[in-house]
């Protein structure tokens, strides 16, 4: 819910870094839900590899989880498509679960207090990025 603390979570990213929500507390975090089967999703991960470039010195910590796939799946996507920033897999959705996210792409931006801010689901635009990413990161 907008305005709460953004529930906590504890995963492996598939370069086999642990990374929690709350290990990113006092940096604005972008949660983004997405998959390499998803045609919204890889339409715009061009433009939040570049957005997370972009915001990377203001603190702001891109994280994708990447719902019904396994890592090997979502390393050999980042690979191809040039993603740097963290990415996990979910294969049986529970962290998509845990968030309520019923489609994809789905984007959830979290302030450097682990409040929760905005949610917006389908793609997004460069220009929608960089206003939620520089809301979240003043």
């Amino acid at each position: 819910k907008i305005g709460t603390p953004a529930q906590d979570f504890t995963a492996t990213t598939v370069n086999g870094e642990q990374v929690s929500l709350s290990a990113y507390k006092g940096r604005a975090v972008w949660l983004t839900f997405g998959a390499s089967w998803c045609a919204a999703c890889v339409a715009e991960a061009p433009d939040i590899q570049a957005a997370s470039e972009k915001f990377k010195a203001k603190g702001v910590v891109v994280l994708a989880i990447f719902i019904r796939e396994d890592a090997a799946t979502v390393q050999d996507y980042a690979d191809r498509v040039g993603l740097t920033y963290p990415k996990v897999a979910d294969p049986d959705t529970a962290i998509a679960s845990a968030y309520r996210v019923y489609g994809i792409p789905a984007h959830f931006f979290i302030d450097a207090k682990g409040i929760l801010r905005d949610i917006k689901t389908g793609g997004l635009s460069p220009e929608q990025m960089s206003a939620a990413l520089t809301e979240i990161s003043r």
